[in-house]
């Protein structure tokens, strides 16, 4: 690791294990669904546990956790700018003092579609190297494929608000395969990569006090019995990656795909079950 990664990835560390550590309270606000816009939906899930559904054309999960006094972890933002501004704005409103940071598990829009905002207000984003250069390389081109099947279909209106949040990069950067662990206050966050799945650099965050998994996209809800786009995925190695998980968080109770329902480890032999009959029915005659 470059030194001035280690140095920043340090002085984070240390920002956050100090920072709230006396008399911590969880965040209490009202346990019915906030409604920011007719698509963006905050739910409370649990003391200082916020789900974020932004569905921008489809339904996608965020998750914003309390983890000292005043500083929270977003994984996630929602499809755009502007929806990942009123998240933002809803948070200050209600906890006037509290700090963000944002975490991107790969580089799909409804990864990092808000990070403009973010670095635009000097929000901290953190996301793997392998996400960096994929946005890069492919996650541009992606984007502009979005738009132009949107106006074919005669949806002009999102194309349009796809192009006013141009995808941006997280600001700061970790070696994939070495992931982070950060300790605060109320919860130890762990970022783990597991390997290959719906994209070849899809990251997985665990709140370890809390025993909450953010899958993201490596994993399927259980009313979904689709795998999805695969575009940029590496299916042979998918199921390989979720065990890889199951071994390394063995005690989570609480799992979060990234679209649709929360559900328990059940979703990651319910993901493999489908990428299996996927692998099957498209299996090569020999």
């Amino acid at each position: 690791m470059k030194p001035t990664i280690k140095i920043q990835l340090l002085m984070l560390v240390l920002f956050f294990m100090f920072a709230g550590v006396a008399n911590f309270v969880f965040a209490q606000t009202t346990v019915q669904d906030i409604k920011l816009a007719d698509n963006l939906i905050i739910t409370p899930a649990g003391p200082g546990v916020y789900r974020i559904v932004h569905s921008l054309p489809w339904p996608a999960n965020s998750l914003l956790v309390q983890v000292a006094n005043d500083q929270f972890v977003m994984v996630d933002t929602p499809w755009d700018n502007y929806a990942t501004q009123l998240v933002v704005e809803w948070l200050q409103r209600e906890f006037p003092s509290a700090k963000l940071l944002v975490i991107n598990t790969h580089f799909h829009r409804d990864c990092l579609g808000g990070n403009g905002y973010l670095v635009e207000h000097k929000i901290p984003t953190y996301g793997a190297d392998m996400t960096v250069d994929l946005l890069d390389r492919i996650g541009h081109d992606r984007d502009e494929n979005s738009m132009r099947e949107f106006r074919d279909q005669g949806k002009r209106e999102l194309a349009d608000v796809y192009k006013a949040s141009p995808l941006v990069a997280p600001t700061t950067t970790f070696p994939i395969n070495q992931g982070m662990l950060l300790p605060f206050s109320g919860d130890t966050l762990e970022v783990f990569y597991p390997g290959p799945g719906h994209t070849v650099d899809n990251i997985t965050v665990y709140f370890r006090n809390r025993k909450l998994l953010f899958g993201g996209c490596l994993l399927k809800s259980l009313g979904n019995r689709n795998i999805g786009f695969i575009g940029d995925a590496d299916v042979l190695n998918w199921s390989a990656s979720i065990d890889r998980l199951r071994e390394q968080f063995p005690l989570a109770e609480t799992v979060i795909p990234g679209h649709g329902a929360w559900g328990n480890m059940a979703l990651l032999s319910h993901t493999q079950e489908i990428i299996a009959a996927y692998l099957q029915q498209n299996e090569k005659p020999e």
